[in-house]
């Protein structure tokens, strides 16, 4: 279990498909779900969509380098020209931090919410 959190951390903003860690990692099936639960009620990872888990330290990451690059707002083109990262991961990232209400888009847009 240890090796999939090593390598999620390894990956930073491209994360492999969590079902293929888990089963590189030899992690049974019937633990695999019990497993990714565990990893998003601690906080270790955040779930990007149904096959992808980021580790809390890209998360982080990604937060630090955008606030650094972009403090107010900023379109999807400047965050990929920072993050450095595929759209495919990009817009995931960025809906991430919609939902945990950091950001909010408008249009082309998304600002940071204070506080």
């Amino acid at each position: 279990m240890n090796d999939v959190i090593r390598q999620l951390e390894e990956q930073g903003l491209e994360p492999q498909p969590i079902g293929e860690l888990i089963a590189k990692a030899g992690i049974p099936d019937k633990l695999a779900k019990e497993f990714i639960s565990y990893l998003t009620n601690e906080k270790i990872a955040e779930k990007l969509d149904e096959k992808h888990l980021i580790h809390h330290k890209g998360v982080h990451q990604a937060i630090v380098l955008l606030k650094k690059a972009c403090p107010d707002s900023f379109t999807l083109q400047e965050a990929k020209s920072v993050l450095k990262t595929s759209r495919k991961y990009l817009v995931m990232i960025l809906e991430l931090l919609d939902q945990k209400k950091l950001t909010v888009r408008h249009d082309d847009i998304r600002k940071w919410i204070d506080g």
